[in-house]
C-alpha cells in the first residue's frame, strides 16, 4: 500500500513539474523564457514555505494521516482550478496550491514506512516502497499526455492526475 501511495504521489508530482513551465507560458500567452520562468518560481517559493510549515504542524499535532490526506486533496483541488479557470492569476494560484500540497506531503508520508517498519524489514521496506514509487515519474507524463490525445483535451491529462491524487 505504501508503494502504491507513494507512487501516486510521484504520479501527481511529475505531472505538475515537467509541465509547469508550458502551463505558465499558456497562461500567460507567452513563450517559455525569462518571463515564464520567473513566473513559474512562484508556487515553487510557495512549496519551500509549505514545505516548512505543513510538516511542522504534523509533527506538533501528531496526526499524520489526516494532515497527509488534506495536503494531497488541496493539491488535487490546485491542479483542477489551474486548468478550469480563465483567469490566469486564479489557475497561477491554483498551481501554487498544487506544488505546495506535493512537496509538503513527502515529509509526511516519509513517517509512515519508518512507523511500520523495524530493523532490517525498513531498509528493504524503505527502498521497496521508493522504487516502485519512483516509477509514477515515468508513468505520469505518459499518461498525462495519452489522456490529452485520447480526449482531445489539454485538460484532460491534469485531470486524470487530479483523480489519481485524490485516489491516493
Amino acid at each position: 500500500y505504501l508503494a502504491l501511495i507513494y507512487f501516486i504521489i510521484q504520479c501527481s508530482v511529475y505531472g505538475l513539474v515537467f509541465y509547469l513551465p508550458t502551463q505558465v507560458a499558456s497562461l500567460l500567452g507567452k513563450n517559455v523564457g525569462f518571463e515564464v520562468g520567473l513566473v513559474t518560481a512562484i508556487p515553487w517559493v510557495i512549496a519551500l514555505v509549505a514545505a516548512y510549515l505543513i510538516p511542522l504542524y504534523s509533527d506538533r499535532t501528531g496526526e499524520r494521516r489526516l494532515v497527509a490526506a488534506a495536503t494531497m486533496s488541496m493539491a488535487g483541488i490546485g491542479m483542477a482550478i489551474s486548468v478550469s479557470v480563465s483567469s490566469p492569476l486564479v489557475a497561477l494560484i491554483g498551481l501554487c496550491f498544487a506544488a505546495a500540497g506535493f512537496i509538503a506531503v513527502q515529509p509526511i508520508f516519509w513517517t509512515f514506512p519508518t512507523a511500520y517498519l523495524s530493523g532490517a524489514a525498513a531498509a528493504g521496506g524503505i527502498a521497496l516502497v521508493n522504487a516502485l514509487g519512483a516509477l509514477g515519474g515515468f508513468f505520469a507524463p505518459n499518461v498525462k499526455n495519452w489522456a490529452e490525445v485520447f480526449f482531445n483535451s489539454k485538460a484532460a491529462g491534469i485531470y486524470l492526475l487530479t483523480g489519481t491524487t485524490f485516489i491516493g
